[in-house]
This record gives C-alpha cells, structure tokens and sequence, in this order.
C-alpha cells in the first residue's frame, strides 16, 4: 500500500466494520473523492464511505446487505481509490440531496429531478463514450449513529443523452466519469 503517499498508516480500524482513511495534506471536504469496494467474493457485503466534517479524512463502513440494523457492521477485506480533483482529465464531483454541486472538477451540470433522482450531462459527450462511477457521498444518523449512508445508486442513459440517477432516497453524490477504454465493435 505504500505507492503515491498512501501507507499502512494511513488506515485505521476503529471499531467492527468501521475505518477511517487519512492521507496527509488532503482535505477530504474540498481536495477529491474516495471511492471503496468490498474485497469478499463470497459474502453480501458492501462498503460505504463519507467525508468527516473537519475534512481529516473519510469513514469508511463494511456492512452485511442481509442484516435489518443500520448500526451492524463487521470486518471484511476492502479497497478504495483517492481520485484528485487536480487529476488531469478529471470530470466529477460531489452533489448534494437537492442537486446543488458542493465541490465540481471538469465540466458537467447536475439537476434535481425529484426525490431520489438527478439528471447528469457532461457536455461534449454522451453515455457511449464511457461511465459513470458513482458512490453515496454523504454522512447521516439514525437512532444517535453517525456514519456513511447506505443508499443504492443506479443510472442509465437517457434519450437526452445524459445520464439519469436514481438514488434509494436523497443523498449526495460522488460522480465520476471514466472514459470508454475499450473498442464497441468486435470481430
């Protein structure tokens, strides 16, 4: 783990299913994104992350899909990927429950559609021409626990050519869009 400024040091366990990432000299609030997926092939886990408050890093959360309670979690392998928003090429962000964006690298426009779903276009291009990455970005408590929300996100090409997104409830957003990278015609 110790490539481009990440250690070990950098990950902590602070309790059952629970992590915080920290990377020195990023502002988790204002610098990039932090995007985690669940290293069990074998289980219903997912991972969850939200940027802390004083910007010192992000919480990172392993849950189980099959358990009723927001407050279980349990320990599982995972991994993520910090993208900064001075990455060159770079369209993404971070976008509020109510469409506003709170921090835009590149271009793109995000508009509320209505409860749970928001309409992204990125000028100059079109779905063909590669994805969208998008993770729930945003902290919430329930019954006196705060940690990262455990929304589902899924989108799909629109006949406008944008990108429609609909999230299980309003949450905000981490978008990034990754360009196609392979050919669409096969032999």
């Amino acid at each position: 783990m110790e490539h481009y400024g990440v250690a070990q040091g950098n990950v902590s366990r602070t309790a059952t299913g629970r992590y915080q990432v920290s990377i020195e000299g990023i502002d988790s609030q204002t610098d990039g994104m932090l995007f985690a997926i669940g290293g069990e092939n074998n289980d219903y886990n997912f991972v969850t992350t939200g940027a802390l408050a004083d910007g010192s890093g992000w919480e990172v959360d392993l849950r189980d899909v099959t358990v009723s309670s927001w407050s279980t979690r349990e320990d599982g392998r995972w991994s993520f990927v910090y993208v900064d928003y001075d990455a060159p090429g770079l369209v993404g962000g971070r976008i509020a429950a109510n469409g506003d964006v709170i921090a835009q690298a590149g271009s793109f426009t995000a508009t509320y559609v209505g409860t749970g779903s928001y309409r992204i276009t990125v000028p100059g291009y079109t779905p063909d021409d590669g994805a969208l990455v998008l993770t729930v970005a945003h902290m919430e408590t329930i019954s006196s626990v705060t940690s990262p929300g455990d929304n589902i996100i899924t989108y799909e090409a629109t006949a406008a050519r944008s990108s429609s997104i609909s999230a299980t409830a309003p949450a905000r957003i981490r978008i990034l869009r990754i360009p196609s990278l392979f050919s669409r015609s096969c032999l």
